[in-house]
Parts: C-alpha cells; sequence; structure tokens
C-alpha cells in the first residue's frame, strides 16, 4: 500500500506541483510513488528515453517509487481503455492520498483531462463490479496541485525543511530546464524559471508563516477529529 500517489500528465509535473511535499517524507516510513501518465514524448526537448532516465535520477533524489504509463502525451482523453489502466494502477497499489492535477481548462489539456481521469477513476476504483483487475480500492482524499491563481488554496503544506530537495530533483530533469541554449524556448527553460518557482513557494509559505509553502486543493470539507491538530495541518 501506497501513503502518498503523485500523478502527474509528464514527467517533472508532479516535481514542479507537490516536489517539496514528496519530499518532506523522504527517509521516513510514509510510502511516496510519482505516477508519470505519459512518457512526455510530446516535449519541446528531450526524448522519452531521455526523461525517463532524469524521471528516476529525480525519483531516487525524492526517496520516491515511480511508476511511467504509456497514455498518449498531448491525447489524453477520459475514456474506457484509459480509465482501466489507472483504475488498475490505484487497485494495485492502493494509495491513500492522491496529488493530481487541479482541472483547469485553462491549463495544458493534459492536466484537464488527467485531472478528470484520475478523480473518476479513483471513484470507479472502489466499484466492485466494475469491469477492470484487481481488489475494489479507494482512495481517502484526492487533492489538487497546479492551482489557477483564481483559486484559493484548501490548506498550504509547509515544505521549507525539503524545498532544497524539491530543487535538487527539478533540476535532475536537464532536458527540460537547462535546454534553452541548445533546445528549443519553453516555460520552463527561462532563466528566471527557478527563481519563478521559488517566489510561488516563498509567497505560499508566507501565507502560513513558514519560509516554503505548497498550495492543494480539496473540493470538499476537511474535518479533523481534534481540533487542536489544527495548528499542525
Amino acid at each position: 500500500m501506497i501513503d502518498i500517489m503523485a500523478i502527474g500528465a509528464h514527467p517533472d509535473d508532479v516535481e514542479i506541483g507537490v516536489g517539496g511535499i514528496l519530499g518532506k517524507y523522504k527517509g521516513s516510513d510514509i510510502k511516496r510513488m510519482i505516477v508519470d501518465l505519459t512518457m512526455g514524448e510530446m516535449g519541446t526537448n528531450g526524448t522519452p528515453e531521455i526523461r525517463k532516465k532524469e524521471g528516476k535520477k529525480a525519483a531516487e533524489i525524492l526517496g520516491c517509487q515511480r511508476v511511467v504509463m504509456d497514455l498518449p502525451d498531448g491525447k489524453i482523453r477520459v475514456n474506457e481503455e484509459n480509465l482501466i489502466k489507472v483504475i488498475e494502477l490505484i487497485r494495485r497499489y492502493r494509495p491513500k492520498i492522491i496529488l493530481t492535477h487541479y482541472p483547469d481548462r485553462d491549463q495544458h489539456p493534459d492536466h484537464y483531462n488527467s485531472a478528470l481521469l484520475v478523480t473518476q477513476a479513483a471513484h470507479l476504483a472502489g466499484l466492485a463490479k466494475y469491469p477492470a483487475k484487481g481488489e475494489r480500492f479507494r482512495p481517502q482524499k484526492i487533492y489538487h496541485f497546479f492551482l489557477p491563481k483564481y483559486i484559493k488554496p484548501s490548506l498550504i503544506v509547509d515544505v521549507t525543511s525539503s524545498f532544497s530537495i524539491k530543487m535538487e530533483a527539478l533540476k535532475a530533469h536537464e532536458s527540460q530546464f537547462f535546454s534553452r541554449d541548445k533546445g528549443l524556448p519553453t516555460n520552463v527553460n527561462r532563466e528566471d524559471v527557478f527563481d519563478r518557482i521559488e517566489t510561488s513557494a516563498k509567497y505560499h509559505g508566507q501565507t502560513i508563516g513558514v519560509k516554503y509553502g505548497e498550495p492543494l486543493y480539496y473540493s470538499g470539507v476537511l474535518g479533523i477529529e481534534n481540533i487542536m491538530d489544527i495548528g499542525r495541518l
């Protein structure tokens, strides 16, 4: 059983969105897994082979397992074939918590469709009669990252202690973040990319009184058993 399964459309999505959260539990008993729904074959720079090696290195830095699936990059859709693949993944690893994209239509279509796909698959995975392999299982919670600016986070996780690990993991994706001199320009190989990532983390951290934070959104209402636990959330 996996405690936290972070599912992204492309290699490096998870590291950008929740690398600090995953790195926070490095060396602990909390079992974490990164899932790339695609191999990133449509990426402007790099190849699937290169990106797989980079993803493996990044996962090792974060102390996570990594699974790379074979959904088509640029063409992720919510259909029966893809639902079954994600359902079987969930039933196999049985994650307590899933972290995945926020369904924002203004972002990459794969991000939007991944959010819908994962959310639906997580529910259907709990139906005993749904025709997919594995014993039925439904995660306890699904949280979303890559929030648009107009969405207020449901919670912000203090990642001050693990922000340097996040950045190290990001830099393992060399074909994406360090390709501006030998590749084509993208949003992630700009000279200021790491500054922008740090600025965002500082902004969210400031809102909860810490140095660095990563925001998550939950579509329901979060409850706690003991009100004294609020300060530790």
